[in-house]
């Protein structure tokens, strides 16, 4: 439910608010206040995968560009030495 909430964010904010607050109903009627509680930890669970999964591909992006960059200096550097040489 929380990746339909998502999903549906990004096309109609409105609706997805919807989604989300009927799905927070769904669980609160019929269960007791334990399974709500372990519901919405879950759903904390999740929303922290994907935070640190964000994280972690912006991390490894930045580390890409710079050994790229790296890379280019010293290509550009060395063509220089042969050149001047």
């Amino acid at each position: 439910m929380f990746a339909a909430c998502v999903l549906t964010e990004s096309l109609h904010p409105p609706k997805a608010n919807q989604l989300y607050i009927s799905a927070i109903m769904t669980m609160f009627d019929g269960h007791n206040a334990v399974s709500s509680a372990e519901w919405f930890i879950q759903l904390e669970v999740v929303v922290l995968v994907e935070v640190v999964i964000v994280v972690v591909v912006e991390v490894v992006v930045v580390v890409v560009i710079v050994v790229v960059g790296v890379v280019v200096v010293v290509v550009a550097v060395v063509i220089g030495v042969v050149v001047v040489v």
